[in-house]
């Protein structure tokens, strides 16, 4: 879908007519794909009033909010969708509202995708794939032929699409791809032999002092461990930036958050800043690839190896 669809908001104008709501009372805005099913992605209603106020009255929950019908003919109630699949086709009608008042919304038009599902070595991995709905409830949608797989739905950007290596293969459980728009054509799997190998490594690396080193592998952990293992990625997380302190020599490298999550200490985020300006990377204080690279000592891709 076009980018200028996503960011424009598409005004529906509340209907009129017989059946409007009478003043005081309240109505009920249901908004519907073409199939007549309430929309899944949540929309912001506005209100744009004659006088030219603008104001948030709302958002929809499974496709259905409850407003004041005590709006005049002039007003006019304007839907943004929260989700880059959906768009509304403008309808010019006028205020005040019916006592239930209907909004169609026409989804993008479909475009099939190819993406590949590949271990480290770029061999094809065989697996099943589903989407788990934000709204709830999953489906299959492919099983991979060589390794490759065809979306052609309409999703969210909040679905999930989770991929499950057939059992009897050398492959971890499964992986999840959350923003999987942004995934580009291919999802990689790590294979039991790999993440063996990256245990290994982060174990030896510690136990020898080479603190960078070990970061760097417990990252790599985290990162890869978050498709299948939430907590374990969280605990693999803990050990990076145990390791970045000792790295660092930083006393608290990070905080603990509510959900589990660690966060960067200011101390250990100046610390990165000072370590990226001298070896001439952009000074963000991110722990991106390239400044863990460095951290490192050595590429990452020496352990990516069955």
């Amino acid at each position: 879908m076009n980018a200028s669809c996503v960011n424009l908001f598409l005004l529906l104008w509340g209907l009129s007519g017989v059946g409007a709501a009478a003043q005081g009372t309240n109505c009920t805005i249901r908004v519907v794909g073409t199939n007549g099913q309430p929309l899944r992605c949540e929309c912001k209603l506005w209100l744009q009033s004659a006088a030219g106020k603008k104001v948030h009255i709302g958002n929809t929950m499974k496709g259905v909010r409850v407003v004041s019908s005590a709006y005049v003919t002039g007003d006019r109630i304007e839907v943004e969708p929260d989700d880059r699949f959906y768009y509304l086709t403008p309808d010019e009608t006028d205020c005040p509202l019916q006592a239930i008042t209907i909004i169609t919304v026409s989804q993008a038009p479909v475009t099939a995708r190819t993406i590949d599902v590949i271990d480290d070595a770029g061999s094809p991995v065989l697996a099943d794939v589903w989407i788990e709905f934000e709204a709830g409830g999953k489906k299959l949608i492919a099983t991979t032929a060589h390794g490759k797989f065809v979306v052609s739905e309409v999703l969210s950007r909040k679905d999930v699409i989770r991929v499950v290596p057939k059992a009897g293969t050398q492959y971890l459980e499964d992986a999840r791809v959350r923003d999987w728009v942004t995934t580009g054509k291919e999802i990689k799997i790590t294979s039991t032999g790999v993440w063996s190998n990256l245990q290994k490594a982060a174990d030896n690396a510690e136990g020898k002092g080479k603190s960078g080193e070990a970061a760097m592998i417990y990252q790599e952990l985290s990162v890869r461990a978050m498709g299948f293992d939430p907590n374990l990625a969280k605990r693999y997380e803990g050990n990076c930036y145990k390791m970045l302190g000792d790295y660092f020599q930083v006393d608290e490298p990070s905080m603990l958050g509510n959900s589990g999550k660690h966060f960067m200490s200011i101390e250990l985020g100046s610390e990165v800043k000072a370590f990226q300006v001298k070896k001439g990377l952009k000074a963000d204080g991110l722990l991106d690839y390239t400044t863990m690279q460095k951290i490192g000592g050595v590429p990452i891709g020496k352990y990516l190896k069955d």
